[in-house]
């Protein structure tokens, strides 16, 4: 994730059966700033299922409960207002 607000998404998943989306966020010291992560379905500014915070250093396993069925655009939203220019974080699975 690059800056505040930058997105991934995935058009038409189907979340049929899915109960929950995990996530593995990273962060490292110097290199990354850290943030929210937040999903989304719809669109980059559609309902929000989930959030987990990424410190910076960390590694973060993020569990969001989905409530819903069918396909979906899925959106990973990345948050952090002060980040300064730094990337925000990565995601490994």
């Amino acid at each position: 994730a690059n800056e505040d607000n930058s997105y991934i998404g995935f058009k038409d998943i189907d979340l049929t059966g899915i109960k929950s989306i995990k996530i593995s966020a990273f962060s490292q010291k110097g290199q990354t700033a850290g943030g929210k992560l937040e999903v989304r379905l719809g669109s980059p500014t559609g309902t929000l299922v989930g959030e987990g915070n990424v410190p910076e250093m960390r590694m973060m396993p993020i569990k969001v409960d989905v409530n819903t069925n069918g396909s979906q655009n899925v959106y990973f939203v990345f948050r952090n207002p002060n980040a300064e220019g730094k990337p925000l974080m990565g995601l490994s699975t």
